[in-house]
């Protein structure tokens, strides 16, 4: 993690989980700054009822971005 920047970037197989998510891909890159995951691939698993609930509460969420 680059503090200076608030950016990271990692190379090989990833997985991010969350209640509301499971999040598979290639090689990531996020930006804290900007709210944005970026990747060579992602697949998303999205849990709707928890997404609906996160929405109601007014969570905010990172955008997600990768190669298709």
């Amino acid at each position: 993690y680059n503090h200076k920047e608030q950016n990271f970037k990692g190379k090989g197989r990833f997985i991010l989980t969350s209640k509301d998510s499971k999040i598979e891909g290639l090689d990531i890159s996020y930006s804290h700054a900007l709210a944005i995951i970026e990747a060579q691939s992602i697949q998303a698993h999205l849990f709707l009822d928890e997404i609906k609930q996160s929405q109601k509460e007014k969570k905010k969420f990172p955008t997600f971005k990768g190669g298709f």
